[in-house]
């Protein structure tokens, strides 16, 4: 992490010193995202505000989309949950304008991921099937496997244990194809918990054991 914060640092010192607006603007998104990450998310929230007024005023719709997406996500983790909407809407927006079908199916799950956190379950498992088949459509496979995983677990909260673990079924089968290693022991968790609410405790105690290795493995300390 260290590493890829001074890189983006010094390429952010680069395209400013070249006069490259642009490729400075996309440096502070990235190096935003990172910060956010790291869970600094005032320092994020500050450089992706500069890039977005930067992408703006250069009229780069794509990656003002990208900003906004961002900015969208930290105001949701942040408790800002109606600024957390209106910023993904227009994010939506940009992304249909300009044919970024991959951006607007990511946009959709935030949006659906919004709404669960808010109780409007049935927009959420709309926006979550239509991100689904975006993703389907778009051939963006990793995608697919995350939009997967993320109905199976409305599913899974809304009591429908037989549909959310044919779904974690399909997602995990994508996970393991694109190695997501992180997504798959999500997952393997996630399905241990549905075994252990149904009475299936020795499948539940074989999956949490498969997803805590996976998660030593990939240094994930959240799960």
């Amino acid at each position: 992490v260290a590493t890829a914060e001074r890189m983006f640092v010094e390429a952010l010192a680069i395209h400013r010193e070249v006069g490259n607006c642009r490729l400075e603007g996309i440096a502070q998104e990235n190096l935003g995202t990172l910060l956010s990450e790291t869970g600094r998310g005032r320092q994020a929230e500050a450089l992706l505000l500069q890039a977005l007024a930067l992408l703006r005023a250069l009229g780069d719709r794509r990656e003002e989309a990208g900003a906004l997406t961002k900015l969208a996500n930290i105001y949701h983790l942040t408790g800002r949950l109606d600024l957390a909407e209106r910023t993904h809407e227009q994010a939506l927006a940009i992304n249909r304008e300009v044919g970024d079908r991959r951006g607007e199916g990511v946009t959709r799950g935030n949006l659906a991921a919004l709404y669960n956190d808010t109780g409007r379950l049935a927009q959420a498992e709309r926006a979550y099937e239509e991100a689904l088949a975006i993703h389907r459509d778009s051939g963006s496979l990793r995608s697919e496997g995350e939009a997967l995983g993320n109905l199976a677990g409305l599913c899974q909260e809304t009591g429908r244990m037989e549909e959310a673990e044919r779904l974690y079924g399909q997602a995990l089968v994508i996970h393991r194809l694109v190695r997501n290693r992180l997504a798959e022991g999500v997952v393997l968790g996630d399905l241990a918990k549905g075994y252990g609410v149904t009475g299936r405790p020795g499948e539940a105690e074989s999956f949490f054991e498969q997803a805590l290795a996976i998660h030593r493995e990939v240094g994930n300390r959240r799960h």
